[in-house]
């Protein structure tokens, strides 16, 4: 459901619905499950982004469980590669691809509220993967290069070994915020006013 602002101006009272405001402000949501439409809408607002204001930074917001691996990496890509100068602040929770995105950003850029959490793991198995034994086996080889390219992303954005990450990522390991920015995951713990200023 929409959340509907009246905001004043010169020329009297305008109904706007909060996301549009959060847009005019550079902000973008990276909520709920990642998936093709969340990662779709990522990658307009940057384009918009990029096209108004090559210089003034977004601030992403993420708040995930995780999702998809290709809709996380699309977006990964985009910010990735994007111009845009960008700040992503951890607000509640950052698992699974969510984590990747988060810990991915730049250093001095990756912000975390001081109650939210992060979340690594090995990808997951789709519950109703059926086919030959071959097939099922590709399926797996594949899983396990997926794997490794996020060892190797995470090892670079937090300089941690990638023996060490391996052996954390065979179960769901959660980082508090303060473990999050020993372990390399995170660079701050901020409050609410970071966000909002």
């Amino acid at each position: 459901m929409a959340m509907n602002i009246v905001k004043k101006s010169s020329q009297g009272f305008q109904l706007l619905e909060l996301e549009a405001l959060l847009a005019s402000g550079r902000v973008i949501e990276v909520y709920g499950e990642i998936d093709n439409d969340l990662a779709m809408n990522c990658v307009r607002q940057m384009l918009y982004y990029a096209s108004e204001d090559k210089f003034t930074p977004v601030k992403i917001l993420i708040n995930t469980p995780g999702g998809s691996m290709d809709a996380g990496m699309l977006i990964y890509d985009v910010l990735q590669t994007s111009e845009v100068p960008f700040d992503v602040y951890c607000t509640g929770a950052a698992y699974s691809m969510g984590a990747l995105l988060f810990a991915t950003a730049p250093r001095g850029h990756r912000f975390i509220l001081p109650h939210s959490k992060v979340m690594i793991h090995e990808p997951l198995v789709a519950s109703n993967v059926v086919g030959k034994t071959s097939s099922v086996q590709d399926l797996a080889d594949s899983l396990l290069a997926t794997q490794e390219r996020i060892v190797d992303l995470l090892a670079a954005s937090t300089e941690q070994p990638k023996e060490t990450l391996r052996k954390l990522m065979k179960k769901d390991t959660y980082f508090s915020a303060r473990e999050a920015v020993d372990f390399g995951l995170a660079d701050e713990i901020c409050d609410f006013s970071k966000i909002a200023g």
